[in-house]
């Protein structure tokens, strides 16, 4: 089975840029091509039912000339020659671009480079990344620093229908990159409920174990389920992120 095309969301920033080198990698191993996509905001698109839209135009022209040249050179010392040669700029939002390029090319996975947002950040301007994960049908990786062999894949999963697809393209990307998997699941504590006997949590924990392994088909070389007690109670991602630091 093929990946198809590799294609990285790149802003001239050096997680843009990481995201690129390991975007590029990645096609290398599975002979796939690889190509950068650059959103900018279209600053003139008001102004073409007012004005006259040749001179618009014109002026969009050079805005995406502008911006090939200003990611080229932010981009030349650490990027492939031949990436930046087929750069493609486009005018519009981040994420709808990095989407429709994707799916122009035919994408089998889109490469972004991961950046630390603050809640003002995020409440204003919204984190492209997160917009993509959140919209897109193709596979998405968050590269966050600089770009390094990848020797271990983590999956977080739980026992819906989701976990499968997710496990089957985590071992697909484990073997393209020849890094070490592994499937955690956590198991949420058991409430407690007035009149109601209380199930040991061995008890439960096995039973959750055993639905794995018969229900969902999933390899046990692979897995690491674990239960999580105490009083504090946090959301299923920040106790799967926790987890899986413990983990891997």
């Amino acid at each position: 089975m093929t990946w198809g095309p590799i294609v990285v969301g790149v802003d001239g920033s050096p997680e843009s840029a990481g995201a690129a080198k390991l975007g590029y990698r990645i096609a290398r191993a599975a002979a796939e091509n690889c190509y950068l996509v650059h959103a900018t905001p279209d600053a003139w698109a008001p102004f073409a039912a007012v004005g006259d839209p040749k001179r618009v135009q014109e002026t969009q022209h050079l805005q995406l000339a502008v911006a090939r040249h200003r990611i080229c050179e932010a981009l030349r010392d650490t990027v492939a020659p031949e990436l930046l040669e087929e750069l493609d700029v486009r005018l519009g939002r981040s994420a709808a671009v990095v989407q429709d390029a994707a799916r122009e090319r035919g994408a089998g996975l889109l490469v972004l480079g991961g950046k630390h947002h603050s809640t003002l950040e995020r409440w204003l301007g919204g984190s492209p990344s997160l917009n993509v994960v959140r919209t897109t049908e193709v596979p998405v990786l968050i590269a966050a620093g600089a770009p390094t062999a990848v020797r271990r894949v983590l999956v977080a999963v739980d026992f819906t229908e989701a976990a499968r697809p997710t496990i089957e393209l985590a071992e697909r990307f484990a073997r393209l990159v020849g890094a070490q998997l592994r499937v955690l699941s956590v198991l949420e504590p058991l409430p407690t409920l007035p009149d109601v006997p209380h199930m040991d949590p061995a008890a439960y924990y096995g039973l959750v174990q055993g639905r794995r392994s018969s229900g969902m088909g999933w390899s046990s070389r692979h897995c690491c389920a674990r239960p999580r007690t105490g009083r504090r109670m946090c959301s299923w991602s920040a106790r799967t992120a926790r987890a899986g630091r413990n983990a891997s």
